[in-house]
């Protein structure tokens, strides 16, 4: 499940790359880059658990993970809207080249019917490979960023190392991600992650490997309580089985907590 962290980095490195660099100038710009929404939300935790809970630590490791998967769509965004607005524009292209190390990277935007379509190509030494004008990525998203996907590939060639796409509402307030081990088939599926909040606010985030190996479920509601769940059975609010669960309030300053969950060791805090 690591992986994903890969080219997210990747993608955050430029948009931090590229949005520096547009501070350069403060004139207008003729040819606007695209502006993609970005997301603010978050998904509660016990923040303020004690660090001697190990279940409670376990709780607040997964929800960082998934909170990071949600908000990873803002690196992303801002990344489209970072390498189209640091370089030139032509013919409804923008256009980004930097240098690192023995390789020179050319990023590519281009204005779509229904969105934005961007590349990014190499040519020089990368590690051991050396490649000559190499695709090692592309994507596409819709005007506001809301939908869109990504396509990592093998060094020096046009296999799919690992690919995402993504659908958010434009309120942000529900989603969902999915992320494949390849090209985006149901085949090469890895895991997903789906978020949705109700009308009363309360958000709830699950996430599961494909392969059955994890499945986890976050419940928040606004007062800084929460529950969380490990492979566990049952639909929320009904659970009925789980190897771990952990409950709190006033952010994790008291909680509780079931291993495995309902009849098994338990303990509070």
């Amino acid at each position: 499940m690591k992986r994903w962290l890969i080219p997210i980095s990747v993608m955050t490195l430029l948009a931090f790359s590229l949005s520096c660099s547009k501070k350069k100038s403060t004139e207008p710009e003729p040819n606007p880059p695209p502006q993609m929404k970005t997301i603010s939300l978050n998904l509660c935790s016990p923040t303020q658990a004690p660090t001697d809970t190990i279940q409670a630590q376990e709780a607040k490791n997964w929800i960082s993970t998934m909170n990071g998967i949600i908000t990873s769509f803002s690196a992303m965004a801002q990344a489209y809207s970072g390498m189209a607005g640091a370089g030139t524009y032509s013919d409804g292209h923008w256009r980004w080249t930097y240098t690192d190390g023995q390789a020179t990277f050319t990023v590519t935007v281009t204005k779509t019917s229904d969105g934005y379509d961007w590349e990014w190509k190499v040519t020089g030494i990368l590690g051991e490979e050396t490649v000559d004008d190499w695709k090692a990525a592309e994507g596409h998203c819709n005007n506001d960023g809301t939908e869109g996907w990504v396509k990592i590939y093998e060094v020096n060639t046009t296999t799919v190392e690992l690919s995402w796409k993504w659908e958010v509402s434009a309120d942000s307030k529900s989603g969902h991600w999915w992320v494949y081990e390849g090209d985006m088939t149901s085949e090469s599926l890895s895991w997903e992650a789906h978020w949705s909040t109700d009308s009363n606010g309360l958000l709830t985030c699950w996430m599961n490997s494909v392969d059955g190996e994890w499945k986890v479920l976050v419940a928040c509601p606004q007062d800084g309580s929460g529950e969380f769940y490990l492979n566990y059975e049952g639909d929320y609010p009904t659970i009925e089985s789980a190897e771990l669960k952990v409950t709190w309030t006033e952010d994790g300053v008291h909680g509780q907590w079931w291993e495995p969950y309902p009849e098994g060791e338990n303990g509070t805090w």
